[in-house]
């Protein structure tokens, strides 16, 4: 499968899922997320995000580097909640930003 991004300029190859079942599963983050903090998806294999953004003025990036990303969500006067899930390809970047009252994500999972 080719997984295609933007403009349709940039691809990454994704093999299929790993042996032994569908491949991905949840993985449990926990306090090992922090707002405001770059993360690399160092997989080897593309991985979904799933993060409820809880207040307004929360952000979501996902990009090939801290300087080149873009904004999955911009949380307005009602925290956008629900359908943020993004794919990170391999070894690209994604963060959750502060909003107003210096929060960010209500939940966060990361499937990989």
């Amino acid at each position: 499968m080719t997984i295609y991004f933007g403009d349709g300029s940039g691809t990454q190859q994704y093999a299929g899922p790993a042996t032994g079942g569908q491949g991905w599963s949840k993985y449990s983050i926990g306090s090992n997320r922090s707002n405001n903090t770059w993360y690399q998806n160092t997989t080897g294999r593309p991985i979904q995000l799933a993060i409820g953004l809880l207040n307004n003025g929360a952000k979501l990036y996902v990009g090939p580097s801290t300087g080149s990303y873009t904004t999955i969500n911009d949380s307005g006067g009602d925290p956008g909640e629900a359908a943020n899930c993004p794919i990170v390809p391999t070894n690209w970047y994604y963060r959750c930003q502060t909003g107003g009252s210096g929060d960010c994500a209500r939940e966060w999972a990361e499937f990989r």
